[in-house]
């Protein structure tokens, strides 16, 4: 029996992934750093570790590892987040030798990170992008600031990074209406975000195309349309669609992951302008992505191709998924349930949904027979009862 060590057990990708595998044929074993991950309490979870969260020391999350590597032999190892990945990837080599990592090569990774870098070689091949400033330091705010059109967004290069020893978060994209608020705004910024980027707000519906690659060839393709988000300011999705490949994505999202030499899988997100009509490039994701269940659901295994291609076997031409399958995170749900209530935050210059209509849709999307679930499963019911004693738990407590 064929055996993978499954990362960041919080998340609902690495569930996905551990069902998966698991029905595949795979002995699956669940890593996280918290007792109470969703993946943990999954049938499809023959064995759990806790290793040390990155986020706090790196080096003890790349021994945690290793040891466990060290003990227990598996044909596959796939981190799911960007903060077990980072780590990994720059200490590859400090892991047993014979680790199978489902990761392409480090150099190749860095430019799917660095946002910078993939805007860069987007306008090389003439991809749409949103019209975008660098901000390498506090001091260069004023010169950029003559140069902006406003409403804008400012982000940071990386979502993800290391400082001190362990993984940071960057912090959240934010929005700014007026040169003012971009200055008070990069005075709180941590200064691991440099540089930043600054772009035009891009409003319109977001749309995801998800690919495997093997030699810098594409072996499969899956695309979504969002219809909510987590946060409805802007974050991942809670429901979403899929939907026919748009050929004028596949071929941006082709020509990107070419450059790149890409290896693996990988999510190319696009938004489509409602003034322009364009489709501008928002980011890559090397790795595992949120909305996951989704393509699996649709008929497009990715965890099962990724090992498949790993391992070399033969991957027959892709036969036609599933379009207008929906597939919903009902705690994600909940979440943007409450962004809702709370109403539309200032500084947001985009539109934001209604409070009747976010209510109506919640409960009918409940009897649309089109909706599979992220979490919630009949045939594998306790991840979701984790997840909702947590998210529960941690709203009494605040």
């Amino acid at each position: 029996m064929m055996r993978a060590l499954v990362l960041d057990a919080e998340l609902n990708a690495a569930l996905a992934v551990t069902r998966s595998l698991s029905e595949y044929g795979f002995s699956v074993t669940c890593a996280g750093t918290g007792r109470f991950d969703k993946s943990f309490y999954s049938k499809h979870c023959t064995r759990r570790i806790i290793y040390a969260a990155p986020s706090l020391d790196i080096h003890s999350f790349i021994n945690d590892i290793s040891k466990e590597l060290d003990s227990n032999y598996y044909d596959i190892v796939i981190p799911i987040s960007d903060k077990t990945v980072l780590p990994l990837s720059i200490f590859r080599n400090k892991l047993p030798k014979n680790t199978c990592l489902a990761l392409p090569e480090h150099e190749m990774l860095l430019k799917t990170f660095n946002k910078q870098k993939t805007i860069g070689i987007a306008q090389e091949h003439q991809i749409p992008i949103p019209n975008t400033h660098i901000l390498y330091s506090r001091t260069d705010v004023n010169q950029v600031l003559e140069e902006l059109n406003f409403p804008v967004v400012v982000k940071a290069n990386s979502s993800t990074n290391i400082a001190d020893g362990k993984v940071v978060n960057t912090g959240s994209s934010y929005y700014a209406n007026t040169p003012v608020e971009v200055i008070k705004m990069i005075e709180n910024i941590n200064n691991c975000a440099f540089p930043l980027l600054i772009q035009e707000f891009v409003s319109g519906t977001g749309y995801g195309v998800f690919t495997l690659f093997k030699d810098n060839k594409p072996i499969t393709w899956f695309a979504h349309k969002r219809i909510r988000d987590t946060n409805p300011t802007g974050s991942g999705s809670s429901f979403r669609q899929s939907i026919d490949l748009i050929p004028e994505l596949k071929t941006y999202s082709e020509k990107l992951l070419s450059a790149i030499g890409w290896n693996g899988v990988a999510m190319v997100e696009f938004k489509k302008d409602e003034n322009s009509g364009l489709y501008k490039l928002m980011e890559v994701n090397g790795r595992f992505w949120n909305s996951l269940p989704l393509a699996i659901y649709s008929g497009v295994n990715f965890p099962v191709l990724l090992c498949q291609s790993i391992a070399g076997t033969k991957i027959p031409e892709q036969s036609p998924y599933k379009i207008n399958v929906k597939c919903r995170w009902v705690i994600g749900d909940l979440r943007h349930l409450r962004k809702v209530l709370k109403g539309k935050p200032k500084e947001f210059p985009g539109q934001f949904p209604k409070r009747f209509s976010t209510i109506k849709s919640l409960i009918m999307d409940f009897f649309d027979e089109n909706v599979y679930y992220d979490v919630l499963s009949l045939n594998d019911p306790m991840p979701f009862i984790a997840e909702l004693f947590i998210y529960l738990f941690t709203k009494l407590v605040k």
